[in-house]
């Protein structure tokens, strides 16, 4: 005597096995977590107060230049340590379009310099006062990754530490 409902289970079970030996799987699913960038931290013995400005200049599919500033406060004034942070940071790009570039003042740590773009090279200047503290071209190594999952394309990513003053 067959039981109600044998039939279409074991149905379902031949189908699903069957697909599994051909091959199929379920369809693949990427994040948008995004993809590539460079990182360039600014490593320095502490930051004097004092106005600074950094430029950086590349070429990517066109020439790009960025400004950013940022000033540091005298800690004695700050209420902080020796060596404060960077803050009120801004960043302009003066030459071409369409590309970012960010400096995060992270307190407690070095500042860095995110370039949403993957460039072989960059030429970094470092202004205070007027007076040149770091003028270099620096050639950037990059790793590729999948954050968005397998199959889901590859990603290039850099990061570079520049000891400063």
């Amino acid at each position: 005597m067959k039981r109600p409902g044998s039939t279409s289970w074991l149905g379902a079970l031949a189908a699903a096995l069957l697909l599994m030996a051909s091959g199929c799987s379920e369809p693949r699913s990427c994040t948008r977590i995004g993809c590539g960038g460079s990182r360039l931290t600014l490593d320095t013995d502490g930051w004097m107060p004092g106005e600074y400005e950094i430029e950086l200049r590349y070429t990517l599919g066109g020439d790009h230049a960025f400004v950013c500033t940022f000033s540091v406060e005298d800690p004695q004034n700050a209420g902080g340590d020796a060596g404060a942070d960077p803050i009120q940071s801004t960043c302009t790009q003066t030459v071409g379009t369409g590309r970012a570039v960010h400096l995060y003042p992270i307190p407690g740590m070095e500042p860095a310099l995110a370039v949403h773009d993957t460039p072989d090279e960059v030429r970094f200047v470092l202004r205070s006062g007027g007076q040149m503290l770091f003028d270099d071209t620096i050639k950037l190594e990059y790793v590729e990754s999948s954050p968005n999952g397998p199959g889901c394309g590859a990603c290039r990513s850099g990061s570079m530490t520049l000891s400063l003053l």
